[in-house]
């Protein structure tokens, strides 16, 4: 079988060889082994000889169609030949059949390099994550986790996606109590339905968003930004006259962003968005939004931020009914020299509109750490938070007002672990535990919960 292979590569090679060689007036016959017509096409690769690394690569290939050091020289003398798609192609055949992660590594390279030679960005940054999985050594890794951010900034289109599958005890943020009370007393007829207490179950949400940047200059840049959200929920048992459709939730937008960075230490980003909001299937509000946020870098350590927005919502379930929503956010980061990192955030929100029982005033405070060192085989953050909702009138039908209106004060927290060690082409698994416990004047409202989700995130 192997003479049978060398007497085919000898027969496609020679016509290569040929061509090469010195006129004479009968051709020079030479007759060289598979693993020296390697060595004589990578030699003529590094001399600069494209064309004949080329004719010895393919004849290579052609013998043996799984010969990735052959497809390897092949793809990088069509890349030396300006035929970057060409060299892209073969490139990722010799991808696909490496052995080992030092070939893998070498061929997913060769593709960016080629994908980027060629102005095809996000082609490239897919193979620079397949690199990062294969990279031999941490240096390596690390050297090419600076390609990819190099070639993201470059890239005009981004592109994330967040998947979370979080089983909880609560749901659809039930009562805890199956009897309705308000200031400690019970409230005619008495109970809750089914519905409205806690009910176990699984939720899934996918969240999908992407910009693509069409103006950039030294000092600012523009970009389309798009988002799209969805929330399907399953029933750990069956609800009577409820479906768990009825809990599913969508969001859709569409906007501009522009970005002002002119001094280097910090950034404006100002945001207008439009979209519909859809509840249950059936469409629930249309609203338009704007936002400025500024970001300013204090010290190599120290970051601070802070936004303001403004967001009108068309009712779409009670028709000529609008609300207007101001909010509110200051943060403050500190990153401590042994890689953890300290925050805090302060929001406000304050729902105005007709609609009974919306108009509200929320007030959170939420302090985040995050340990800089892996503890086993996760890294670790830790997350509290304190969150007042305000209501001036509550009622229940047209008969009965709540004395005083709704406050609801709730206690939050979580528990995230990140398996950097678990690491496919630079994504990494997120596993959070979070349990809210909240108390209201209206009984209706003190909810317990507690869940975990499991999601997915890039590393970089």
């Amino acid at each position: 079988m192997r003479l049978q292979n060398w007497a085919k590569a000898l027969l496609v090679l020679w016509p290569a060889l040929c061509s090469q060689a010195v006129a004479e007036e009968e051709p020079t016959s030479v007759h060289l082994g598979l693993n020296e017509a390697r060595e004589v096409a990578l030699t003529a690769l590094r001399s600069g000889q494209p064309k004949l690394a080329f004719a010895l690569s393919d004849g290579l290939v052609q013998a043996d169609s799984k010969d990735g050091h052959a497809l390897y020289i092949k793809a990088k003398s069509l890349g030396q030949m300006q035929d970057f798609d060409g060299g892209r192609k073969v490139a990722a055949k010799a991808y696909r059949v490496a052995s080992t992660d030092l070939q893998h590594y070498e061929s997913a390279m060769l593709a960016a390099q080629l994908s980027f030679a060629k102005a095809r960005m996000t082609h490239s940054q897919i193979w620079l994550r397949r690199a990062i999985h294969h990279a031999p050594s941490s240096e390596f890794r690390d050297a090419t986790i600076s390609a990819f951010q190099q070639v993201r900034r470059q890239n005009p289109v981004s592109a994330q996606l967040r998947v979370l599958v979080s089983p909880s005890n609560n749901i659809n943020n039930g009562a805890n109590s199956p009897f309705n009370i308000i200031d400690g007393l019970p409230l005619p007829p008495g109970m809750l339905s089914a519905s409205a207490r806690a009910i176990s179950g699984v939720s899934a949400t996918v969240t999908a968003s992407g910009a693509y940047r069409f103006q950039e200059d030294e000092t600012s840049e523009s970009r389309i930004v798009a988002r799209i959200y969805s929330r399907n929920v399953a029933f750990s048992e069956a609800v009577p006259n409820l479906s768990s459709s009825d809990l599913s939730a969508q969001r859709a937008q569409v906007g501009l962003a522009h970005i002002i960075a002119p001094g280097g230490k910090g950034f404006w980003r100002f945001d207008i968005n439009g979209g519909r909001a859809w509840y249950g299937g059936d469409p629930f509000f249309n609203f338009a939004s704007f936002s400025a946020q500024r970001v300013q870098r204090i010290s190599n350590n120290i970051r601070f931020a802070f936004s303001c927005g403004c967001e009108f919502l068309d009712d779409l379930q009670f028709p000529y009914f609008y609300s207007r929503v101001w909010s509110g956010n200051a943060a403050f980061t500190y990153n401590l020299k042994n890689g953890s990192s300290l925050s805090a955030n302060f929001i406000y929100r304050d729902v105005i509109t007709d609609i009974a029982n919306r108009d509200s005033e929320q007030y959170t405070a939420l302090f985040r750490y995050t340990h800089g060192r892996t503890i086993g085989k996760a890294k670790i953050g830790v997350e509290i938070g304190r969150s007042v909702l305000d209501f001036d009138q509550y009622g229940f039908g047209a008969l009965f007002l709540a004395p005083g209106g709704r406050t609801d004060k709730a206690w939050f927290g979580q528990i995230s672990a990140t398996f950097q060690s678990i690491s496919y082409m630079g994504f990494v698994p997120v596993v959070t535990l979070r349990s809210e416990s909240s108390r209201s004047n209206v009984s209706r409202f003190d909810v317990d919960q507690t869940g975990v989700s499991v999601g997915i995130r890039s590393e970089f």
